[in-house]
């Protein structure tokens, strides 16, 4: 390993993972009933998409629709750059966040105003962010024809995405 260990505390990736974990546990809590350590539990699983799970199948099935959706979309977006899921990964979503803030900022600032995007201290060009657009574009399409098509079999829409 080359650094140093609170380097990690730096990374926008555990940063944005660290904010993902808080808000969707807090979301579990809150409006679902989920004890502490259940909300982060299942927050960290699904978007690790490791599919760990403390309670039956039968029991999570009876959950409500609003706790599936939160850890169906911790699904898609996934953990860090590196990981084995295979979802959206949050650097992605990072640069879409960040490209979204940076294109609301140029059309506020005064014409000629220099914005300097940057992730992790890395510049970051008009192709990484097409790049990122472009197959979060497609995953997003494949999910939605994909749920469709299970619709028309009569899978419900909330039950067979989670």
């Amino acid at each position: 390993m080359k650094g140093r260990v609170l380097d990690v505390f730096r990374d926008v990736q555990f940063q944005a993972m660290i904010i993902i974990v808080a808000v969707f546990s807090v979301l579990l809590i809150v409006c679902a009933k989920f004890t502490n350590l259940n909300a982060i539990f299942y927050t960290v699983s699904a978007l690790s998409c490791i599919g760990s799970s403390t309670l039956p199948v039968s029991t999570m099935a009876a959950w409500a629709d609003y706790p599936k959706v939160i850890l169906a979309i911790a699904m898609i977006i996934g953990m860090a750059a590196g990981s084995t899921t295979g979802a959206l990964k949050l650097i992605r979503v990072v640069t879409l966040l960040k490209s979204a803030y940076w294109e609301i900022k140029r059309i506020i600032s005064p014409e000629g105003s220099i914005i300097i995007r940057k992730i992790n201290g890395k510049s970051v060009g008009d192709v990484e962010i097409r790049e990122a657009g472009s197959y979060t574009f497609l995953y997003l399409l494949f999910i939605s024809i994909s749920w469709v098509v299970l619709m028309q079999y009569g899978y419900g829409g909330i039950r067979f995405t989670f």
